[in-house]
């Protein structure tokens, strides 16, 4: 689907890797006070939280890679679909995160 020239022109649009990189640094600073939280010597934070975020890139890795081999697999038999299933990426984690948001808003409701 074409984005009408409108919005294409405008700001985020031009360059999404700005919110995506705003996006990570916000994340980023709410676990940067989790290690001093439990406990750690703070000399350990750095190494603490540089071995957080390589295994956080390493899952990722691995998750883009065990998709893409699956997906090895089934795009031939999946090719009449296609167009129907095309959604199915984007739809997914959206769902996903929309019940996982009720769900944590239905605990703070208890």
């Amino acid at each position: 689907m074409k984005l009408s020239r409108e919005i294409e022109g405008h700001g985020l649009w031009r360059a999404p890797c700005w919110l995506a990189g705003d996006f990570g640094l916000l994340h980023g600073m709410g676990f940067a006070g989790a290690p001093a939280q439990t406990g750690l010597p703070r000399e350990f934070v750095p190494l603490a939280l540089l071995s957080f975020n390589v295994g956080i890139e390493l899952g990722q890795i691995g998750v883009i890679l065990a998709v893409a081999g699956l997906w090895a697999v089934v795009r031939k038999p999946l090719a009449r679909w296609t167009e129907r299933i095309r959604v199915v990426p984007v739809d997914a984690p959206g769902i996903s995160s929309g019940m996982w948001c009720i769900d944590r808003a239905l605990v703070l409701l208890e």
